[in-house]
């Protein structure tokens, strides 16, 4: 399936409406820990106690971090902090808010004075745009005139259409999979994935894939676990023998890889 990345980049902005902001917040589900822990790090940020504690239970952004998911979730990988983007090697095209085509997904910002961006969301090309607000609304859409903007930006490549691979998630044992926020084992987990589900890979390296599932959750999955259509060629199904497999073990393998017809033990 053929794509292009603005359209992926929407559609991950769309399913992020209704989370929850936080200054400094990265994409994790809100608890009171989460909270406590940003409120040392911005301890000029009051709101991180007093307001914010609405949203324990949601996955939180800040506005920058916001762009940064959504972009990644077109294989666009930028930094944090609304000037950092903004100042970074990002960009196809940039410029003021009144030379904005109105007919194209882009990157928004907004700067009071100076250099120094203090907002930035995604224009969705229809006339509305998706930004992390504030501690009060969170991650809303609203019309492009809600709100003043003062520049747009167009990511390098993100009109250009790729392709779309869609693979199952596998594995030998367990019942689900990390989608990480990172590719690192060590990074954070943004959801556990069933096995079975299936995921779009938007990029994939040799041990490492970027992914989003149907409900706009992007991150990274390990390239092991992710059965890509069309791995294992032409044929209808495959029959595997296994040698001291429990029957617990075959119809793991079984539900993963329905295109597998697994053998009893043999020997």
């Amino acid at each position: 399936m053929m794509a292009t990345r603005a359209e992926m980049m929407v559609t991950n902005a769309k399913a992020l409406v209704g989370c929850g902001y936080a200054w400094g917040a990265t994409g994790q589900i809100c608890t009171q820990a989460v909270l406590n822990q940003l409120a040392k790090l911005y301890p000029d940020q009051p709101n991180l106690m007093e307001i914010c504690p609405k949203w324990i239970g949601k996955r939180i952004y800040d506005c920058a971090t916001l762009v940064r998911a959504c972009l990644r979730a077109a294989g666009i990988n930028i930094c944090s902090g609304a000037t950092s983007q903004w100042k970074g090697d990002y960009w196809e095209e940039k410029g003021t808010i009144d030379q904005m085509p109105k007919d194209r997904p882009c990157v928004l910002y907004y700067n009071k004075t100076g250099t120094v961006m203090q907002h930035t969301g995604i224009y969705l090309g229809d006339g509305t745009v998706i930004d992390a607000r504030g501690s009060r609304e969170g991650v809303i859409q609203s019309k492009l005139e809600s709100r003043v903007w003062t520049h747009y930006t167009v990511p390098k490549g993100l009109h250009e259409a790729i392709e779309v691979i869609t693979a199952t998630v596998v594995a030998n044992s367990g019942g689900t999979v990390r989608m990480r926020r990172y590719a690192s084992t060590t990074s954070a987990t943004i959801r556990n994935v069933p096995l079975g589900e299936q995921l779009q890979i938007t990029e994939q390296g040799n041990e490492w894939a970027a992914v989003m599932d149907d409900s706009g959750h992007s991150g990274f999955m390990m390239r092991k676990f992710l059965a890509i259509e069309g791995d294992l060629g032409d044929q209808d199904t495959y029959t595997v023998q296994l040698l001291d497999a429990t029957a617990a073990e075959r119809d793991v393998i079984q539900k993963a890889c329905p295109r597998v017809e697994v053998a009893k033990n043999v020997g």
